[in-house]
């Protein structure tokens, strides 16, 4: 059933969408082999091994299909998650969150707008990687090195989003098994090492076969039936040509300064920042239950929405923002999962609340269901869209 939620919300937010365009195009139709090396072309490259031509169709199939497999691998990992929990309440919190995982659309970054981008992934590259800790023996967790490389060269921006929610879940599984210190951080370093030199290869290395961004545009037309003109040369130029500063001060800034003068995303800001005070409540309940070791896995799960800060000062992408909201349903899934008694209690009590605010219930699951953000709000898809009609009203009033 959840499985099916999760294609019914594909169905009604993702595949509405099927323009390909911009840096939509680059992840795609750009490789190793043909521009040499440089991010965000890792796809592109696997793509590349088995045909030299693909169509604006096949690049639309192939999201369906990864959707679909993403899908899948969510549900098996929460299956397995499922089946280790032994207290019967629990099993119930767990159904539950698994209905507002649903119910809230960016829990798989597939709505709308941003059906087309690589960000489905990322989550996929993540979720391998805590099948790994919770099906393998520790001796073998280093083979999730795999799925977190293949993570970055895909995104760098996966270094701060979902990548966190993994190592929290590898420090909580460490600890579980093995409670020494020593141990935790063995196992920790030998994953984050591999994985932070990996970020600044991809982060900082770039090794291409062009000299400028026309030519790359230009040699689009060989090997895929997308216009020169679906490529965004403002963006090829400003992420592959140009130094950090120029990347951040014509690139960046630019939509970080729309992003706060844009009343329709500061809203949606607004409102981010609400979830996420809100989902920081229950852990810091959990924190308050939790004996004297775990109060200091709570508190690094509390910093969690700091990723927001280098995700502010790095990028120009205002989806990233609820995408914290998803490594939040993963650690949640992962601690109850393993019984974790304060999370437990936490839940309780929040279930005893909505026994006596039923109203309240279904207004929380209703706000959740119209949440879906793409950052082209202008386009009107969902709450972004009635958000962006009442503000405009509001300013035609106060004028």
């Amino acid at each position: 059933m959840f499985f099916f939620g999760l294609v019914a919300r594909l169905g009604i937010l993702g595949v509405l969408d099927s323009h390909i365009w911009g840096n939509k195009v680059i992840p795609f139709v750009f490789s190793y082999q043909k521009h040499g090396f440089a991010s965000r072309i890792f796809i592109g490259s696997i793509i590349d091994i088995f045909c030299d031509y693909i169509t604006r169709k096949q690049i639309y199939i192939l999201n369906i299909v990864m959707n679909l497999i993403t899908f899948f691998a969510i549900c098996l990992m929460l299956y397995i998650m499922l089946k280790r929990i032994k207290d019967k309440k629990a099993v119930g919190y767990f159904k539950f969150i698994c209905l507002m995982y649903i119910f809230y659309p960016f829990a798989t970054i597939n709505g709308g707008y941003l059906f087309n981008f690589t960000d489905i992934y990322l989550l996929f590259f993540c979720v391998l990687a805590i099948l790994i800790y919770i099906t393998l023996n520790q001796k073998y967790w280093f083979i999730s090195i795999i799925p977190l490389i293949m993570a970055l060269l895909t995104h760098s921006v996966s270094m701060f989003l979902y990548i966190p929610a993994v190592f929290i879940i590898l420090i909580i599984r460490s600890y579980i098994l093995n409670k020494k210190f020593s141990h935790v951080v063995k196992n920790f370093l030998i994953v984050f090492i591999p994985v932070l030199i990996s970020f600044f290869i991809v982060f900082f290395v770039k090794k291409l076969t062009y000299d400028n961004p026309e030519d790359m545009i230009k040699a689009v037309e060989n090997y895929t039936d997308l216009s020169p003109l679906d490529i965004s040369e403002s963006f090829l130029k400003y992420e592959y040509f140009s130094n950090l500063h120029d990347n951040f001060l014509h690139y960046n800034f630019q939509g970080k300064w729309h992003m706060v003068t844009d009343p329709v995303r500061v809203v949606h800001l607004i409102i981010q920042i609400v979830i996420w005070i809100i989902i920081n409540k229950v852990w810091f309940n959990c924190y308050k239950k939790s004996n004297k070791n775990y109060k200091k896995i709570f508190i690094l799960i509390m910093f969690l929405p700091l990723v927001i800060i280098p995700l502010m000062i790095g990028s120009d992408a205002k989806r990233w923002y609820d995408g914290i909201i998803c490594m939040e349903f993963l650690i949640m899934f992962y601690l109850l999962s393993e019984n974790d008694a304060s999370l437990i209690k936490t839940l309780y009590d929040i279930k005893k609340w909505f026994d006596s605010h039923h109203i309240s219930c279904v207004i929380i699951l209703f706000v959740l269901l119209i949440f879906n953000y793409n950052s082209s709000i202008e386009e009107a898809y969902a709450f972004n869209g009635l958000i962006f009609h009442i503000v405009k009203r509001v300013q035609r009033v106060l004028k």
